[in-house]
């Protein structure tokens, strides 16, 4: 499909005058049987898994799962215990899912995070939303 034939299509259901342009919207709220497809380093260093649903009526739609790990904001700000500590949970719980151990230096280093994590690509796992 050309630019022109794609411009087209798009424009034939959006108002430029009042509709949003970010129409994206992720999925909703249920449990997915889903498969990791790329882990890698985020522009922001984050953990960053891409996974596709693989069944249902959603099948073949795409979920991006970042999570960061910093300790502070970009200005320099700590982050509350609480949200480093819920991401903290969240990576060990992705790994267990998925069988990836978490080696003590990858909680020092995204890059070594990130490789422990692509042990996963291609795996299977379900996902609740809500």
């Amino acid at each position: 499909m050309s630019l022109r034939d794609r411009a087209k299509n798009v424009m034939s259901n959006f108002d430029a005058t009042k509709d949003e342009i970010n129409g994206y919207q992720g999925l909703p709220s249920g449990d997915y049987h889903m498969a990791v497809e790329n882990v890698q380093e985020s522009d922001y260093g984050q953990l960053s898994m891409k996974a596709q649903v693989i069944e249902g009526d959603n099948t073949g739609r795409i979920e991006f799962i970042n999570i960061g790990l910093d300790e502070v904001t970009s200005k320099g700000q700590p982050l509350p215990d609480f949200v480093i500590d819920r991401n903290i949970k969240t990576v060990a719980r992705l790994a267990a899912v998925l069988g990836v151990a978490i080696s003590d230096d990858a909680w020092d280093s995204m890059q070594i995070m990130v490789h422990e994590f692509n042990k996963a690509v291609g795996k299977q796992f379900k996902m609740t939303l809500k």
